[in-house]
């Protein structure tokens, strides 16, 4: 431990000496205290012992006359001491002042190592991970398993569009009370059960899992039928059967038998349910951090750093995309018993239309991940003391410097002035103005009257039906995108995924990025932004064009597509009504809910080896199947097919390699529709007046969801199923999942409805365009007028302006200019409806009309 003086510089006079001896003493103080800044902060601050900057009071009242003047000469930091104070009960003091500035820690707990990652910086940190947890689960992996728990629990494509749709309810649900309520309380920890909740919500997805699991023996009677085992199985009649003859000729399949329906089978109904009160907790539990988490980084950074930081956070919205699409397609290449069984159904592979991927892995995955992530929120205080006091330093820092910056300015300025000056409204309207902006959204009350004034600015209606058509096509045309491509290139789920994940997503980042770019690098208007938008709509439209020829033609299925050769049981085919019995296959007892398409030697593709009536396996290795009735039948002119008929497992090949043409393609439609995000948001923004904005983007969210994000994946998943030929059947009954599309109806359909939702768009913003032009045209041909009031206000001001030399370049202006004053530059604002300043050059002397319009 060592004595000295904080920052004790004496001058040489040695009568200044003398009375700084005479008045004070230094404090005894230790190097482990830390920093000055800390002693600052915990003992000096709090007991008021530190004055800055030379200036303090006198040990004694009487002296005070006689060092006012060396308290301005000696210029030192000094510590003020009243009365001689213990060292140990200075130490205990600095000590429990210490431990209440520690912030950074639940209830009582708050160990000193963990104080230094109370900073805004951290938090932001932390928001990256979490909202890259948040998309990576909510929209990235769902997506990419959607298809999976399709197969898994016989869940058709307009219920799975449901499923996706009620994220954004539970949003909904609770974004008007999270906003209203949450801003005034303790943020971080109302972040923190927010992701509490969603991760509860990603585990109770994974339930249904543990509920049912498949691939297990079905007993029909006698007959133990696995589902490994689908060829051809002709009973043998026996003397002790009572079943009449015609049942041995075409038996029906186990799951047509009687006795498996009275058995019945687990609803899928409940597993629905758990989907969908899974969807709800983590749409409802992901509300605070977007609303909350961007308040609360606001207040405790630099107005002109708030951007860097919040933009930091939105960007990981992409980069979780992408971040799911990838997990998805990566634990969907394992089957889902071998994560906890290390087990594989036989013959089964990725590629295999039996195989169920570990869908549910990811869940468990994002849902830990979630609770150990919201454990740091819960540390962190409502308000951060050292990161406000900090800012408030550098604010006031900024304020005189700018202060002295902006006095040199107006000096030039002054000089350099004309007699046209500029001026805004009249002190009472001014005044009424910004009254008016402090008085917004102060009372409850008023929400009815501020949604009645959004909904009745036409600029601001159309600019949000148009971005929720956009909006519509993104978020459907994304949902179902691994399905498209799974069922139009015949390629595998995981596959699909990283494709989606790893195309597709970064063009759309891409789009928003260059969209911003553009909009700042031209110094686009409201006019110039709708018509950019336009522009790009235009393009996208055509790009569309060319994906309804970017695809594939159906494979060539014996009973769906085409007609089994020799058929006596429907000799009148037509295509797409699907049959799949035949004289061939007639007694196999085949299973229509067991697709597993196999190639025949005759270059014609089958449902499964039971349907091409194959009796026997070769090779379980290559899955290839020997003694097949039906390519025997439809074959007449090879030699080996009559003397050794095969089929391999697998659809037959066929001709079409455009799936690169169509994901570059996609790279690039992605790109066109996000480049317009930017724009549209700018639009937005300024169709409202300034104290609308924060209520006017909140109404949009609603908007957005009402309208765009919650209807498009249910009308999707409609178009989805009215494509489908062959549904899995029940006792007799379809329903569940769909076996077979038509992919080219598939096509046509899918690519139609986004192209019909873009074509709404577009005459949407061709209409914005019109009442952005209109509402300009209005504003230059129609100057406001005056009234008697703002005149007299008006005269008042340019008085004021010349008594200060205002307007006279010879003038020495030492006063700042009046609140009303408004620069030149200044005066063109971009913005929508009657101007709340008046915009006109007002020479001196100049002469009024009767009317009152300052000419």
């Amino acid at each position: 431990m060592t004595t000295s003086c904080l920052d004790l510089t004496l001058p040489s006079s040695s009568t200044c000496k003398d009375d700084f001896v005479a008045q004070w003493r230094c404090h005894r103080r230790t190097k482990s205290a830390g920093s000055n800044a800390s002693r600052d902060l915990s003992l000096y601050t709090s007991m008021g012992l530190y004055t800055h900057h030379g200036i303090f009071a006198p040990k004694e009242e009487r002296t005070l006359e006689k060092n006012v003047e060396v308290s301005f000469n000696c210029k030192y930091d000094l510590i003020k001491i009243a009365e001689k104070t213990d060292r140990a009960t200075l130490h205990l003091r600095d000590q429990q002042d210490d431990y209440d500035l520690r912030e950074c820690g639940i209830l009582s707990c708050r160990p000193h190592f963990l104080q230094r990652y109370a900073s805004i910086r951290i938090f932001v940190f932390l928001s990256c991970v979490l909202v890259t947890v948040q998309q990576a689960l909510s929209s990235g992996y769902f997506n990419s398993v959607i298809t999976t728990i399709e197969k898994r629990f016989d869940i058709p494509s307009r219920v799975s569009g449901a499923i996706a749709s009620t994220f954004e309810i539970g949003n909904l649900l609770t974004i008007i009370f999270v906003s209203y309520l949450g801003s005034h309380r303790h943020i971080p920890v109302w972040i923190g059960k927010g992701i509490l909740v969603m991760g509860i919500g990603s585990l109770v997805f994974c339930i249904p899992y543990f509920l049912e699991q498949q691939f297990k023996t079905v007993k029909v009677g006698n007959l133990t039928h696995p589902f490994d085992e689908n060829t051809c199985q002709l009973p043998t009649a026996t003397v002790q059967s009572s079943q009449p003859a015609g049942h041995f000729i075409n038996p029906p399949s186990h799951e047509n038998d009687p006795t498996a329906c009275n058995e019945g089978r687990s609803s899928n109904a409940l597993y629905i349910f758990i989907f969908m009160v899974a969807q709800i907790l983590i749409g409802s539990g992901g509300t605070p951090i977007f609303t909350l988490g961007t308040t609360y980084i606001d207040d405790h950074v630099k107005k002109e750093s708030s951007s860097m930081y919040i933009g930091c956070m939105y960007s990981m919205v992409a980069f979780g995309l992408v971040c799911g699409f990838l997990l998805g397609g990566y634990l969907l290449s394992y089957h889902e018993d071998y994560i906890l069984f290390n087990t594989v159904p036989k013959n089964l592979y990725p590629g295999h239309p039996k195989w169920i991927g570990a869908w549910w892995v990811g869940f468990v995955i994002c849902g830990f991940l979630l609770l150990l992530v919201s454990i740091p929120y819960f540390a962190f205080p409502k308000v951060l003391l050292r990161e406000k006091q900090r800012l408030r330093w550098e604010e006031k820092g900024e304020y005189y410097s700018t202060r002295r910056l902006k006095s040199e300015s107006n000096t030039l300025e002054r000089q350099n002035a004309q007699e046209t000056v500029t001026y805004a409204e009249g002190n009472n309207a001014g005044h009424s103005s910004r009254e008016k902006a402090k008085e917004y959204g102060r009372d409850i009350k008023d929400i009815p009257a501020s949604i009645w004034r959004l909904l009745s600015n036409p600029v601001y209606v159309v600019t949000c039906l148009g971005s929720c058509m956009e909006l519509s096509i993104v978020n459907g045309f994304l949902v179902f995108l691994p399905k498209y491509l799974e069922t139009q290139f015949s390629i595998g789920k995981s596959q699909a995924s990283i494709f989606t994940g790893g195309i597709a997503i970064p063009g759309a980042c891409v789009g928003i990025f260059m969209g911003g770019y553009l909009l700042k690098r031209f110094q686009l208007k409201p006019k110039g932004a709708i018509q950019f938008v336009l522009f790009f709509n235009i393009v996208c439209m055509g790009l569309y064009t060319l994906l309804y020829f970017l695809g594939c033609d159906n494979i060539r299925m014996a009973g769906a597509t085409l007609p089994y050769f020799n058929n006596t049981i429907n000799p009148e085919f037509e295509p797409f009504q699907v049959n799949l019995t035949a004289d061939c296959n007639m007694g196999c007892r085949c299973s229509p809910n067991d697709i597993e398409p196999v190639c025949g030697s005759n270059g014609i593709t089958y449902f499964s080896p039971c349907h091409a009536g194959c009796k026997a396996e070769v090779d379980h290795k290559l899955n290839s199947y020997s003694n097949c009735a039906c390519i025997l039948a439809n074959t007449t002119r090879s030699h080996d097919v009559l003397a050794f008929p095969l089929a391999t497992s697998g659809p037959c090949p066929s001709v079409c390699h455009v799936i690169i043409p169509f994901m570059i393609l996609l790279f690039v439609m992605t790109l066109v529709v996000s480049i317009t995000h930017m724009p549209l948001l700018m639009i937005t923004l300024r169709s409202v007046d300034e104290e609308e904005r924060a209520f006017a983007l909140g109404m949009q969210f609603v908007i957005f969801r009402l309208f765009g994000y919650i209807p498009s994946p249910i009308m999707f998943g409609n178009v989805i199923d009215s494509t489908c030929i062959l549904w899995k059947a029940h006792c007799g009954r379809p329903g569940g999942f769909c076996l077979m599309y038509n992919i080219e109806h598939f096509r046509l359909k899918y690519i139609g409805v986004c192209s019909g939702l873009k074509v709404a768009s577009g005459l949407l913003f061709f209409l914005d365009w019109m009442l952005i032009s209109w509402k300009h045209k209005k504003d230059i041909e129609q100057p406001p007028t005056l009234t008697v009031g703002e005149i007299v206000s008006s005269i008042v001001s340019l008085d004021r302006l010349s008594a200060n030399g205002w307007g006279d370049p010879s003038a020495d202006h030492t006063k700042d200019p009046p609140e009303d004053f408004l620069p030149l530059e200044m005066a063109e604002e971009d913005t929508f409806g009657p101007p709340r300043t008046l915009r006109r050059h007002v020479k001196r002397g100049s002469n009024m009309s009767e009317g009152g319009i300052v000419r």
